[in-house]
């Protein structure tokens, strides 16, 4: 159907095309196709403006990019283009939150979280994992419920605390069990990826040239709040 869109020069459907799979590449860990699909997604994000689709392009496009930042190999000179840009999308995505945050305040807390995460502050990150997880709970976001105690369980594993970050991964893995992910709970088994943690650890990347990452550090105003999206997306 996609050609068929294009074809028709239809933004909106394209949008909602690339947004989709910016979000589908983004859980199944394929970051620089998510990436190549955000910047699709966003050349049309005029014709879905008003939607909920612009914060949910916000949320995974922020998430899509850190973790890309996360990778050694990229050139401190793209880490700055990606860093900014995550930057500008959590000043958004606070202005959502000040107006909803039942939808998006918890959204703005992961992904601050994974900022965190990405410089090394493993205190604020773990805060922010703690509350991005009750927000989600609490206002019913079953899925980013479950995508925040994973991440949190990522952290606790870098960090070598693996019975705690086992408790964070078995709650991912009840939360993705029960929204019917079948493919990210089987995916997503605790015992692999604690095998895997006792290997190489893919986020080891998080503490390279932190210093470079902390002049990008932009902290959020005293009264900001952000948004989110549909418990079924």
């Amino acid at each position: 159907m996609l050609p068929i869109h294009q074809q028709a020069n239809d933004g909106s459907a394209i949008a909602f095309a690339h947004i989709h799979k910016l979000f589908l590449c983004y859980l199944f860990a394929q970051y620089d196709r998510a990436l190549a699909n955000a910047d699709i997604a966003e050349k049309n994000l005029a014709k879905v403006t008003g939607l909920v689709l612009i914060v949910i392009f916000n949320f995974y496009d922020s998430l899509s990019r850190i973790a890309v930042c996360a990778s050694s190999a990229i050139p401190y000179s793209l880490q700055d283009v990606l860093l900014d840009r995550i930057a500008g999308n959590q000043e958004k995505m606070q202005h959502w939150a000040a107006h909803a945050p039942m939808n998006h305040l918890h959204k703005y807390h992961l992904v601050e979280a994974e900022r965190h995460r990405l410089v090394g502050k493993k205190m604020e990150a773990m805060e922010m994992y703690d509350r991005a997880i009750a927000g989600a709970k609490e206002n019913e976001y079953l899925h980013e419920e479950a995508l925040a105690n994973e991440l949190a369980a990522k952290l606790y594993l870098d960090w070598g605390k693996e019975k705690i970050a086992r408790v964070y991964m078995q709650e991912a893995h009840y939360c993705y069990t029960r929204c019917n992910s079948k493919s990210q709970a089987s995916g997503r088994k605790l015992s692999a990826v604690i095998e895997r943690s006792k290997g190489k650890k893919p986020h080891d990347c998080y503490h390279h040239n932190q210093h470079s990452r902390n002049k990008h550090w932009r902290s959020p105003r005293p009264d900001y709040h952000p948004p989110s999206f549909p418990n079924h997306f």
